[in-house]
């Protein structure tokens, strides 16, 4: 799996780790990959994320109540007008006792998750990228520049539109 920057077109490969880790997002490890029928060592840098225990956290933000008054609590989530198969999705997975160790599992083979793993991801990518300690004025500053930004015509594209991405220098976000 990966998680893509929309603004800057960045990609950070991740990989969920099957086993329980010290830090909830890894540094980034090489892996080998295979071009052409060669193997390339160190050709991509996947960091691994403890899926556990953001998972874990991500069930917890959901159980928040709602915000009482104008302050908004950290990690509570406003939603958008998603489809009931989101939910569904997010909710999909129940947390399961096996031997000593807690896992999450699906009800069955076929029942879809994405929503949920692509929760977790982003969770991971928020966290390298030191979202979680942000103020309440350093989101509220981004959410304005994001609102001037679609005022001014600085929309996303949409999806049958074609566009170069954008880089913010020459080392691709996985070699950094």
């Amino acid at each position: 799996a990966h998680t893509v920057d929309p603004t800057n077109q960045l990609v950070m490969p991740v990989k969920g780790a099957s086993h329980t880790m010290p830090t909830l997002v890894a540094t980034p490890e090489p892996v080998e990959v295979t071009i052409m029928g060669r193997k390339r060592k160190s050709g991509v840098k996947v960091r691994r994320v403890n899926t556990t225990a953001l998972k874990d956290y991500v069930k917890r933000s959901l159980e928040l109540p709602p915000p009482i008054d104008e302050e908004t609590p950290r990690r509570w989530c406003e939603w958008p007008n998603y489809p009931a198969e989101y939910f569904q999705q997010l909710c999909s997975e129940r947390r399961i006792q096996r031997g000593a160790r807690w896992i999450w599992e699906k009800p069955t083979k076929h029942t879809r998750n994405e929503a949920f793993d692509v929760r977790v991801y982003n969770l991971a990518a928020m966290l390298v990228e030191g979202l979680d300690r942000w103020t309440p004025e350093q989101w509220r500053n981004a959410l304005a520049a994001a609102k001037l930004a679609t005022v001014q015509g600085a929309v996303a594209p949409q999806a049958n539109e074609q566009r170069e991405p954008k880089r913010h220098n020459d080392t691709p976000y996985f070699q950094r």
